[in-house]
């Protein structure tokens, strides 16, 4: 299997096509409608028929995206192990791999209604992940088969993902709107652990528990089976009583603790923007290499050619001179700066495929994700500080506390240093308020275009809603005196 820059540009214009437009364009083709216009994609999803019948050719545009993707890990896995693959330097057998569970992402991005607080709930930790064979595949295989034969539902084989750790298959039913979590289990130990936990109360299911043990050739083998089948029960289960389209509610599978999402009724500030118009100039002039500022403390450079060690040391070079850091050349390069294309198939982070096609266009993504542009980001935390205060908030770093979770996060060494606390505080009408702020959002602002303001905005939300449960605490108590 040869791995190289025309392998890499067949694979991203396959996926770009189902993962974003051959299930539209199929329905516009056979309707006769020519284009979707947005008067047309009104008329769609404000018609409840219509929108089903659309929500079909999508469902078979995701299914044939997942059948590339499937087939292109097969092999690649197949060549790793038989030691066939070539590979050109830049597209290396990482790189491949991260692709392909980028665009996997994009669907289940997609699925959850880019809802982020699902897409980290749905994620439990840092593993290596295995191949497709040693993930009970062809079992997962026949699941997606039956599941798929329908037109309205469309399933998800998790382990193409890279954030997706509970159940096999995330299965969507767009006609319903029924969607189900499914764990895949072959062989009769299974079948009667299954048994066992669909008894109908704890007396029969200690009872079949006791009967599997007794038959088991291995009981402490068997009891561990059985405990991990009623835990990833348990997670499923969880994630999705609270995963309800709308719902503000969700159990953290981390911790188990039930949390409340609070949602703006606001569009959120994006720089890409910026970056679109730094684009335009660039292309309008012919220039190769430019660099752009958003709310005076981010920096960004963007190239319209491949990333090359000198590019990157020259734009630390220009953020030493900018911030008039008095650094030498030598420690100038130590500045942190982010490659924001990198980060293909990184969990929790909106997929790349899916954010440069949605905020910078098809070609630019194309280019990004394939190495041939580059975006660079710096952010500056004493601009960041700076730009807070004069929004009235004060940002300050503590050392960690008895108490605090340390963090193992290279963005938040590199951006505060080792177990330092982002804290941001603000006076009002006499109390102190005051918040730590960790990785979700700086990676937000740095890798998903989220802008630095937002740190202010969002800031005046916490005080807002810290100010209404105070308000609430004080009625209750009073209610409670009076009683």
């Amino acid at each position: 299997m040869k791995v190289n820059k025309a392998y890499i540009d067949k694979l991203t214009n396959e996926l770009n096509k189902y993962c974003f437009t051959a299930g539209s364009e199929k329905y516009a083709q056979e309707k006769g409608i020519g284009e979707i216009t947005p008067d047309i994609a009104r008329s769609i999803f404000t018609s409840k028929d219509k929108r089903i019948e659309f929500s079909a050719y999508v469902n078979w545009s995701y299914k044939e995206a997942q059948k590339i993707i499937i087939k292109e890990r097969l092999r690649l896995e197949d060549a790793i192990k038989s030691k066939t693959l070539e590979f050109t330097k830049q597209y290396n057998q990482q790189y491949v791999i991260a692709l392909l569970r980028d665009y996997a992402d994009s669907i289940a991005w997609i699925m959850l209604k880019h809802d982020i607080s699902a897409v980290r709930n749905f994620f439990l930790e840092h593993k290596k992940h295995s191949p497709l064979k040693e993930q009970n595949w062809e079992s997962i295989q026949k699941s997606l088969d039956y599941f798929n034969k329908d037109d309205n539902q469309f399933a998800l084989a998790t382990d193409l993902t890279s954030f997706f750790q509970i159940g096999d298959l995330y299965c969507l039913n767009t006609k319903t709107g029924a969607h189900h979590l499914i764990e895949v289990k072959t062989g009769k130990v299974n079948d009667k652990i299954l048994e066992a936990i669909s008894a109908k109360d704890l007396d029969g299911f200690k009872q079949k528990s006791l009967e599997l043990l007794r038959e088991s050739p291995n009981p402490v083998k068997t009891s561990k089976q059985v405990a991990r089948t009623l835990r990833q029960h348990q997670r499923a289960a969880t994630s999705l009583k609270y995963r309800g389209y709308g719902s503000n509610k969700r159990t953290e599978l981390r911790t188990g603790r039930d949390v409340k999402i609070h949602e703006e009724k606001r569009d959120e500030e994006n720089w890409s923007v910026a970056v679109r118009e730094v684009i335009e100039d660039m292309e309008k002039n012919d220039i190769k290499y430019a660099t752009g500022w958003v709310d005076y403390c981010l920096f960004f450079a963007f190239g319209r050619k491949p990333l090359t060690n000198l590019d990157e040391a020259y734009f630390k070079h220009r953020i030493n001179q900018h911030f008039k850091y008095g650094l030498s050349e030598e420690e100038a390069q130590m500045i942190p700066v982010f490659r924001h294309q990198g980060m293909l198939g990184a969990p929790t982070l909106t997929p790349r495929a899916l954010l440069y096609s949605s905020n910078l266009g098809m070609e630019h993504q194309k280019k990004l994700i394939t190495g041939e542009e580059f975006l660079l980001v710096y952010l500056s935390i004493p601009a960041l500080s700076h730009m807070l205060k004069e929004n009235g908030y004060e940002l300050k770093l503590r050392n960690m506390k008895k108490g605090d979770q340390p963090y193992n996060d290279q963005l938040m060494r590199d951006l505060f240093g080792q177990n330092k606390f982002p804290v941001v505080s603000k006076q009002v009408d006499g109390e102190s308020y005051d918040w730590t702020i960790l990785s979700g959002t700086w990676s937000r602002i740095i890798f998903d275009f989220m802008a630095p303001i937002e740190v202010a905005n969002y800031s005046g939300t916490i005080i807002e809603k810290s100010q209404k449960l105070k308000q609430q605490n004080n009625k209750k108590r009073k209610r409670k005196k009076k009683k």
